[in-house]
């Protein structure tokens, strides 16, 4: 089994991205951060899938200025037929819009995908969120 070692993130709050990515690095992880769909799509093609695992958040919001940021389901069907990543976590408060990208993925072919609901301002970075990530990287 090859080596999980990259992160990629969607997320576009910047409080949440900074505890994602410090958790993260601490436990390994190369991470790369997008705020929008379009950044991510672009950080997915530099990625090696087999060693990467990516956590999606759902609804976006771009600064006054800024183009359209898009959605997590953007993202899900950009890549829902590749099957070689090494897992994948949905962190979106947006049930149905998570949901809906929990299953696409599930309905593509994805066998390795998690599901986190956010809960208590940044309490479920540190709590739930590390821990589906590890699980995942372990599997």
């Amino acid at each position: 089994m090859a080596t999980i070692s990259q992160l990629l993130i969607l997320e576009d709050d910047p409080r949440r991205q900074a505890a994602m990515i410090e958790l993260a690095q601490c436990g390994g992880f190369v991470v790369t951060c997008a705020r929008n769909a379009h950044d991510f799509l672009g950080a997915v093609a530099l990625s090696v899938p087999s060693q990467t695992i990516i956590s999606l958040d759902h609804d976006l919001n771009a600064p006054p200025g800024e183009r359209d940021p898009g959605t997590g389901m953007d993202v899900v069907r950009g890549i829902a037929d590749t099957l070689d990543f090494a897992g994948a976590l949905v962190h979106s408060s947006n049930d149905a819009a998570a949901s809906a990208m929990f299953f696409h993925l599930r309905a593509s072919g994805w066998r390795r995908i998690a599901r986190v609901v956010p809960y208590g301002d940044l309490d479920w970075i540190g709590e739930a969120w590390i821990e589906k990530i590890r699980e995942l990287a372990r599997a």
